[in-house]
């Protein structure tokens, strides 16, 4: 299912399927259609949002939608960090929302998406500086967005929808602190990587008062979060049987970024719905 765009609309609302393939049925609608929505859940077991970060509050139209679908089980599009303070409040509100219309949900934790370093903690490859708050120390959890997806897809076809009810499942393919993703950069682009610090106390303010801020308070946490910070994945370090995920792409999205040197567009992301 994908949001409705106006210019799909100018075109006639209709959706090349090309990329896809036969394995998938995509409709088109806007998600504050309510019936239309029902109507693309209907038949489905599990609906799996994947909706960007920055539209979160377009889900609180869908959780209705799905559950008068008749829909088993909810994946909201959490796949970050356990923090649901601050910009990231949605994800409690979709929680609550989806909790008050009795739907089964489950949650994945991420961590990082590896692609979106350079983008959400000032990493500057190009120009040759990485922007860091605090030291730098604290390691946090990275995920190829792959990796990511392969996962939820091995979980939701393998295991009961029971056993996944109410359940929080934290992965990584990697955790590693800004200091290392450094020394990383300039091994793989054969040249220094300048570290500009940024006070951790006045970064939190800025964050606070909805300022331009870098969002790595949200992503670790301080302090009182422990040592590992929020953005770890966890501490029981196991591999799934049947999936071995590739190793963090950090490099590989190093080199992609300076390549392509293109801004990132922020736009709503599709959902998806799937039988068991």
């Amino acid at each position: 299912m994908q949001e409705r765009s106006e210019h799909s609309e100018r075109e006639g609302g209709k959706l090349e399927n090309t990329e896809w393939g036969s394995c998938a049925t995509l409709v088109q609608v806007s998600y504050d259609d309510q019936d239309a929505v029902k109507k693309a859940l209907t038949g489905s077991e599990v609906a799996v949002s994947t909706v960007s970060p920055f539209h979160m509050d377009v889900q609180k139209a869908v959780v209705p939608a799905a559950k008068a679908a008749g829909t088993q089980l909810f994946v909201p599009a959490e796949y970050g960090v356990r923090v649901t303070e601050g910009p990231n409040v949605a994800k409690k509100e979709v929680q609550g929302l989806l909790s008050q219309h009795d739907l089964p949900f489950v949650v994945f934790y991420t961590g990082l998406f590896a692609k979106f370093l350079p983008h959400f903690l000032g990493y500057h490859y190009d120009e040759g500086y990485m922007t860091v708050v605090g030291k730098g120390e604290t390691a946090f959890s990275i995920t190829s967005r792959t990796d990511a997806g392969r996962f939820v897809a091995h979980v939701l076809s393998t295991a009961p929808k029971s056993a996944l009810e109410g359940a929080k499942l934290a992965f990584e393919v990697e955790r590693l602190s800004p200091l290392q993703i450094r020394d990383l950069a300039e091994t793989k682009l054969n040249k220094k990587i300048e570290l500009r610090y940024v006070d951790l106390g006045e970064n939190k303010k800025k964050l606070q008062h909805g300022l331009r801020g870098l969002p790595h308070d949200h992503l670790r946490g301080g302090p009182r979060r422990g040592r590992h910070g929020a953005g770890g994945g966890g501490h029981d370090r196991q591999v799934l049987p049947g999936l071995e995920p590739g190793q963090v792409r950090v490099l590989h999205c190093v080199s992609e970024w300076i390549k392509q040197k293109r801004s990132h567009q922020v736009r709503t992301g599709p959902m998806y719905s799937t039988s068991l």
